[in-house]
């Protein structure tokens, strides 16, 4: 404190153009008046110094805390789209295997269809071609028999 009071002084003794040891006058309070500023300033500075550190360092930690929370939300939101999305992808699977499942039987339904009205018909084919064949041998028996019989007669 003493240091700041030489200074002072010293300062003092300036402005009034002597060397010796100061003698109090009227600019001595503006002198001290201007000492003062300057010390409030610099302690004004130093606060203003200290406040604009803790305000960064409040700043940074808002910051890392908004970030950490901003990954865990973003974390949330993909996994609760993951979810939705396997739920949507099983539905949909569901969906197109019923689907493919109802087209199969109705497919088979007509294959199924179709084949019993074809082996019907052919059934139908063969049966009247088995009797036309049953009937053409009983025709060629028969004539078999009347030449046998023609023959039988004639050397008689």
């Amino acid at each position: 404190m003493s240091d700041k009071f030489d200074k002072m002084i010293k300062e003092i003794s300036i402005k009034n153009n002597n060397d010796s040891t100061p003698q109090p006058s009227g600019s001595t309070q503006g002198i001290s008046d201007r000492f003062l500023i300057r010390d409030n300033k610099q302690a004004q500075k130093a606060l203003l110094d200290n406040f604009k550190t803790e305000i960064e360092e409040i700043s940074n930690r808002w910051a890392q805390e908004a970030k950490t929370q901003a990954e865990e939300t973003l974390n949330s939101a993909l996994e609760a789209s993951k979810k939705a999305l396997e739920k949507s992808l099983e539905m949909s699977q569901s969906s197109m295997a019923a689907a493919f499942e109802a087209h199969v039987e109705k497919t088979s339904e007509a294959v199924r269809t179709e084949f019993e009205k074809n082996v019907a018909q052919s059934v139908k084919n063969t049966f009247a071609q088995t009797r036309l064949l049953v009937l053409i041998n009983l025709i060629a028996a028969g004539m078999s028999i009347s030449s046998a019989l023609l023959l039988l007669f004639s050397y008689a």
